[in-house]
């Protein structure tokens, strides 16, 4: 396979396709898939080697377009306006939905009018860290730690309105403690400040906090699961402690505009199912703790966004919290 750099994207090039699977193509033009995130994030890690996946097996070329700025807006915007031709397609997540149940306005939701869901390519739970080596080694101790301070247990979050802050506002309520939210440029500089002890937790994900678990620099308390991960089966969920509004999970879906035509739109979906079977790709997942991907269709995944949309802006209306 050759890579070939272009820019701010990645170009999956595969001259060796055959001419069965590139008579699957649905174009002979690069299919670009924009990444509303800078490089390096979960979604960034994980689109790459599904990207490869599916240049392999339909014999088409995609680019992976990061396209940073406005919370994803930037990202949003471009693809709503993109040719509706099935050479635009946009990665979304649940932090897209939360910020839309924080800010109701938000321009070019993936819930409105611009966008068509495909399917979902990747879900999985969030850790609860905290800095390791400061007698807090189980959940019941922070919570009992963060009744005791009044002043409230600061936590950071990524961006403003992104799952990790709303995790933090739905533990709190379920703990019945206080906490306060720290924003940041992404998780890398959230962490760096956890492992420094100038914040107290982190609900982040498995990629992003496993490393510094694994290094014992931080201490997993919890994963935001019905049930224990296989990759850190000591760790409890916060289904076993009795936290069920806690189970929550970080996912990553693809869209399209809404103009793309219902062939172009099952095409990708199809393809997409079938990148997700490669036994490459499953091992991959799990060994980044997403949950095992499951064949999906485009109905079931547009009730999904539909059930999480909702979901997030019944937990915003309970806590009584906005971001303007």
């Amino acid at each position: 396979m050759a890579w070939i750099r272009l820019g701010g994207s990645i170009v999956l090039g595969l001259a060796a396709a055959t001419a069965a699977t590139a008579g699957e193509a649905w174009t002979a033009q690069p299919v670009r898939l924009v990444v509303p995130a800078s490089p390096g994030g979960s979604m960034d890690q994980m689109v790459r080697p599904l990207a490869a996946a599916m240049s392999r097996l339909s014999g088409q070329t995609f680019i992976v377009d990061n396209r940073s700025g406005g919370a994803g807006v930037l990202a949003r915007e471009f693809v709503a306006h993109a040719p509706a031709d099935g050479t635009v397609f946009l990665l979304g997540s649940v932090h897209e939905l939360t910020r839309l149940a924080l800010t109701p306005s938000l321009s070019y939701p993936l819930t409105g009018p611009d966008f068509l869901p495909i399917g979902r390519f990747a879900t999985m739970p969030n850790l609860v860290v905290v800095k390791a080596g400061t007698g807090v080694d189980t959940l019941d101790a922070f919570v009992a730690k963060a009744r005791g301070t009044p002043q409230g247990i600061s936590y950071g979050v990524g961006s403003l309105g992104n799952l990790q802050h709303l995790a933090g506002i739905t533990f709190a309520q379920s703990a019945g403690i206080h906490m306060v939210a720290i924003p940041y440029k992404g998780s890398a500089p959230a962490l760096k400040d956890l492992v420094g002890g100038q914040i107290d937790v982190l609900f982040d994900t498995m990629p992003a906090a496993s490393t510094f678990v694994r290094e014992g620099r931080l201490k997993a308390l919890a994963v935001t699961s019905d049930r224990r991960s296989p990759l850190f089966p000591d760790v409890p969920s916060v289904k076993e402690l009795g936290l069920d509004r806690m189970v929550l999970g970080t996912w990553y879906g693809v869209f399209a505009p809404s103009a793309t035509p219902p062939r172009i739109a099952d095409a990708m979906g199809d393809l997409l199912n079938r990148a997700l079977a490669d036994p490459d790709i499953q091992r991959m997942w799990e060994g980044w703790g997403s949950e095992k991907p499951v064949p999906q269709s485009r109905a079931e995944f547009a009730r999904f966004v539909s059930g999480e949309a909702g979901r997030w802006t019944e937990a915003v209306r309970r806590a009584g919290v906005k971001v303007e």
